[in-house]
C-alpha cells in the first residue's frame, strides 16, 4: 500500500483501492462499489440555501452576459462574419449557460470545501490534455452534464487549474461513454403521412412557418389551415460534425479583463471555453450554416413559430437566426412549467431572443410576452377517458441527479425519494394495492442508478419503468399524485385530471409568485406539506375523488390559481389570432 492523504478524483474504487486516507470527491450516487465506502472520507456536494441561490444565479448571468459579448465577437472573426450577438445567443446562449452553472457548482465544491483548508500529498486526475469538455451539440453537452466521465474530467482540470504544485497521479484510460453520440431530433411516429413533404416545394414561400411546437400532430394542422396554409411535413435533418482541432480553437481568445483577474471562476471558465465549445460551432459551422439553407423550409416566412426547436435542433437555429437577419419575427411558445415560477427561470433564453413568447397564461407586454393558454393541452380538453373513477393511485416520480443548475440534487434527491416512500409506506393497505409507482428515465441510467437500486428494485408495488404512454397510465387511474411541483400538474388541471401533491418546503425553490399562488391549491387540499394530513386526505377521497375534486370549492380555486399562468383552451384560434395580428 503506498501511504499518504489522497485526493481522488475519479469514482472507480480501482483507480485509488492501492492508497490508505483517501478522500472523495463525490458521494454514494456515483460509486459502483458502495460496500467499499468505509474506508473513504467523502466530501460531499454542498446543498444550498435559497439565498445562496439566488446569489449563484445572479453571479451566473453576469458572467453569462460578459462571455456572450466576447464569444459572439470571436465567432464572427473565426468565421469572418458580422452577426449581432443575438444571432450569436440564439447558436450558443443554452449551451453557454448550462456549461456556466455546471461548472460553478463543481468549482464551488473544489474550492471552497475540497482544497481550501485541506491538504493532500497526491491527487488521482486525468491526464487534462489528452481531455477536452467539448461535446458535437448542446443536446449532446446537457447529457455529458451527468456522465460519470466527463464530470471526472471537469472536476480534474479544476483542480488543476486550482492546484497545480499538487503531485498528480495520472489517469489516461480511455472512456467508453465519454464521447457520446446522442440524437438530437425527435422521432416521428407519422411516417404514413410523409406524403406531406411531396407539397412542400409548392409552399417554400410559407409567411408563417410552424415548426416543432408543442401541439399534437392533428392541432399543429389545424394551426396551419386556419392560418390560411397548406399542412406541410418537415423533416429534420441532421449536421454535419468535423473533427475536433485545437489549432482552429486556439485562434479563440478569451483573455480575462483586468478587473476579472482575481475572479477565479471567471478565469478558469475563459480558458476552457475555447476547447469546450461544441463542434457544430467551431469546426463545423461554415458547413452547417450551407446546409440550413439547403433545408426544405420556407424561404422568406414573415414569422417562424416553435416551441421547442431552438434547443437542440442546430440546423433549425442556423435557420432561424438567418431568417431573423432578414427581418423575420420570431415567436417561442411556452413548454413547461418552471417559467415565471423559479429562479432559473429568468434565464429563459427563448424569452429573451424571441420577438414574441407565447406564454400559458403569464403577461409582461413589455417584454414582448403574450398569454395564450396551455398550448400542450389545446385539443385535449373533455376528451373521454382521461381518468378512471374506480381506477389506480399512479405516483408520478421527479427526475434525479440533474447537474445542469447550481442547486446540489444529489442530497435533495435523496431526501425527497425518503420522503416520498414514507408516504407510500404508511398507505392503508387499500392504497398500496392499488398504486402504480412511474418513474422517470433519469433513475435508470448509469450516472443514478443508485436511486434505483435503493429505492425501486424489489418493492411490492407494481412500477411502470417509463414505458407506458402516461395519458393511458391516467386512464386507468383514479387520483394522480405528484411528489413536487411539475408540468403535469398544470396539465391535469387545464385537462380536469383528479390530483394530489405533496411538497417539503425544504427541497423546493420556487420563487414568491408561485409561493403564494400555492396557497389556493393548499386551501383546496391539493397541495400538502404535512406527511399525516396528507394521508388522511387520500384515505378520506379515495372511494369517490370526483366527489372532492368536481366540488365547486376545489374547481373555483383552481381556477384561481390557474388564472395568471395556466389558461385554459381548447381551440387554436388564440395562436391564430396573435401569429396573424402581431
Amino acid at each position: 500500500m503506498i501511504n499518504g492523504k489522497t485526493l481522488s478524483l475519479s469514482n472507480n474504487y480501482e483507480d485509488f483501492s492501492i492508497f490508505k486516507n483517501v478522500v472523495l470527491v463525490d458521494d454514494i450516487f456515483y460509486l459502483k462499489k458502495i460496500e467499499k465506502l468505509k474506508k473513504i472520507r467523502i466530501i460531499k456536494n454542498q446543498a444550498r440555501d435559497r439565498k445562496h441561490i439566488n446569489s449563484v444565479y445572479s453571479y451566473c448571468e453576469k458572467i453569462y452576459s460578459e462571455l456572450l459579448q466576447d464569444i459572439s465577437i470571436q465567432l464572427n472573426i473565426l468565421h469572418g462574419l458580422k452577426n449581432n450577438q443575438r444571432y450569436w445567443e440564439i447558436l450558443v446562449g443554452n449551451w453557454l449557460i448550462d456549461f456556466i452553472l455546471v461548472c460553478h457548482k463543481s468549482f464551488f465544491n473544489i474550492h471552497q470545501r475540497v482544497l481550501k483548508n485541506n491538504k493532500y500529498s497526491k491527487c488521482i486526475i486525468l491526464k487534462t490534455k489528452n481531455h477536452t469538455l467539448h461535446t458535437l451539440n448542446t443536446i449532446e453537452a446537457a447529457n455529458a452534464a451527468i456522465n460519470r466521465e466527463w464530470n471526472f474530467a471537469l472536476n480534474s482540470k479544476i483542480v488543476e487549474f486550482l492546484s497545480p504544485k499538487i503531485k498528480f497521479i495520472y489517469k489516461s484510460k480511455k472512456f467508453k461513454n465519454f464521447r457520446m453520440r446522442f440524437n438530437n431530433f425527435e422521432s416521428n411516429n407519422f411516417d404514413k403521412i410523409k406524403k406531406l413533404k411531396l407539397i412542400n416545394n409548392l409552399v417554400k414561400n410559407k409567411e408563417i412557418f410552424i415548426y416543432k411546437t408543442s401541439l399534437s400532430f392533428l392541432e399543429e394542422k389545424k394551426l396551419e389551415i386556419k392560418l390560411g396554409q397548406i399542412p406541410t411535413y418537415w423533416e429534420t435533418k441532421e449536421p454535419i460534425y468535423a473533427k475536433f482541432s485545437n489549432k482552429i480553437r486556439k485562434k479563440i481568445k478569451l483573455d480575462c479583463s483586468k478587473k476579472d483577474k482575481k475572479d477565479k471562476f471567471n478565469k478558469f471558465l475563459r480558458k476552457e471555453i475555447p476547447s469546450a465549445l461544441p463542434i457544430f460551432l467551431i469546426e463545423s459551422f461554415k458547413k452547417n450554416l450551407n446546409l440550413s439553407k439547403k433545408l426544405d423550409y420556407p424561404d422568406n416566412p414573415k414569422k417562424i413559430f416553435t416551441c421547442v426547436a431552438y434547443q437542440g435542433d442546430e440546423l433549425f437555429k442556423i435557420y432561424l437566426a438567418e431568417k431573423i437577419k432578414n427581418k423575420t419575427q420570431y415567436f417561442c411558445g411556452q413548454h413547461g412549467n418552471n417559467y415565471f415560477t423559479a429562479y432559473q427561470s429568468r434565464i429563459s433564453l427563448d424569452v429573451k431572443t424571441s420577438d414574441k413568447f407565447l406564454s400559458w397564461g403569464y403577461k409582461n407586454s413589455k417584454k414582448g410576452i403574450i398569454p395564450v393558454s396551455n398550448i400542450k393541452c389545446i385539443g385535449k380538453i373533455n376528451k373521454k377517458k382521461l381518468s378512471d373513477p374506480k381506477g389506480k393511485l399512479l405516483i408520478l416520480f421527479d427526475d434525479v441527479g440533474l447537474n445542469r443548475s447550481p442547486i446540489e440534487r444529489n442530497d435533495l434527491d435523496y431526501k425527497k425519494l425518503a420522503s416520498t416512500f414514507s408516504i407510500i409506506n404508511d398507505f392503508n393497505t387499500k392504497l398500496k394495492k392499488n398504486s402504480i409507482l412511474r418513474i422517470r428515465k433519469s433513475h435508470l441510467n448509469e450516472f443514478n442508478s443508485f436511486y434505483f437500486k435503493k429505492f425501486f428494485e424489489n418493492i411490492p408495488y407494481k412500477l411502470d419503468i417509463h414505458k407506458s404512454n402516461i395519458r393511458d397510465l391516467q386512464s386507468i387511474s383514479r387520483l394522480n399524485y405528484f411528489n413536487y411541483y411539475s408540468t403535469g400538474m398544470l396539465e391535469n388541471f387545464v385537462l380536469n385530471i383528479p390530483t394530489v401533491c405533496f411538497l417539503d418546503k425544504d427541497l423546493e425553490f420556487h420563487n414568491t409568485f408561485l409561493q403564494k399562488k400555492l396557497k389556493y391549491l393548499e386551501e383546496a387540499k391539493i397541495v400538502f406539506y404535512d406527511k399525516k394530513k396528507f394521508i388522511k386526505h387520500l384515505i378520506n377521497i379515495w372511494n369517490d375523488v370526483n366527489f372532492w375534486w368536481k366540488s365547486k370549492k376545489t374547481q373555483n380555486l383552481i381556477k384561481k390559481f390557474n388564472a395568471n399562468f395556466n389558461l385554459s383552451n381548447n381551440s387554436v384560434d388564440n395562436l391564430v389570432r396573435i401569429l396573424k395580428n402581431d
